[in-house]
């Protein structure tokens, strides 16, 4: 993940973080290295805003090499004042065992703290932690339930591993008419496999049954906001 560093410095000075350039300075900072002693400022002034984009910066080697050691660092202190997006970086450091020791249980809690912020990505990461047992008891109908948030915001795949955990309810008609209808949704955005498993699933079901999925797919489009 990297980020612009003109976008940076926009959601930083304008996100209410007291960071200020040195004396004289008029415009934002020439480069990366100075970007990070605003942020660095403002972190150690206690804004989770700031310790955030400062470990953002740090984890993917903007203005220095990468150093996710030090990003959970920074992370874990936004993380602890409730800042989601922290949350959701420091739980996958800690999934993927990357700066810090790779510990699931922790990751779960990280994203569920996230999630409930209402962060679709979280959501969706908690949701393969359920799925897979990784972390947290196996609970299929819980993943579900995580990835229908996720899918409820547009995120194609978590539409398509929705569709996938309905398509496998074979003996329960409504559930495959709903799997065909998120599958349907996530391969309209391109995403890979979900064209096949749309295709797969279509074959098992009645024409009467595809017709009613074509209607609810025609009444979703019809109720999306026009641009």
């Amino acid at each position: 993940m990297r980020l612009a560093l003109v976008a940076l410095l926009v959601t930083l000075c304008g996100g209410g973080v007291s960071a200020q350039p040195a004396a004289g300075a008029t415009g934002p900072p020439a480069s990366y290295g100075e970007a990070i002693r605003w942020y660095k400022k403002a972190a150690r002034s206690g804004s989770a805003k700031a310790q955030y984009l400062l470990a953002l910066m740090v984890e993917t080697g903007q203005g220095r090499p990468r150093d996710p050691q030090r990003a959970a660092r920074w992370y874990a202190r936004a993380a602890a004042q409730g800042h989601a997006r922290a949350q959701l970086r420091l739980g996958w450091l800690h999934q993927t065992g990357e700066g810090v020791p790779r510990d699931t249980a922790t990751a779960a809690a990280l994203y569920a703290d996230a999630a409930s912020q209402g962060l679709h990505e979280a959501a969706f990461n908690l949701g393969s932690l359920y799925e897979q047992g990784d972390g947290v008891p196996a609970d299929p109908a819980r993943a579900m339930s995580l990835y229908r948030q996720a899918a409820e915001t547009g995120m194609g795949e978590a539409q398509l591993n929705l569709g996938l955990l309905l398509a496998a309810r074979h003996d329960d008609r409504s559930s495959l008419k709903e799997g065909l209808l998120w599958l349907s949704r996530a391969a309209a955005q391109g995403v890979p496999g979900a064209g096949s498993a749309r295709d797969s699933l279509r074959d098992t079901l009645s024409a009467a049954e595809l017709a009613e999925v074509r209607r609810r797919l025609t009444r979703r489009r019809s109720e999306q906001p026009r641009r």
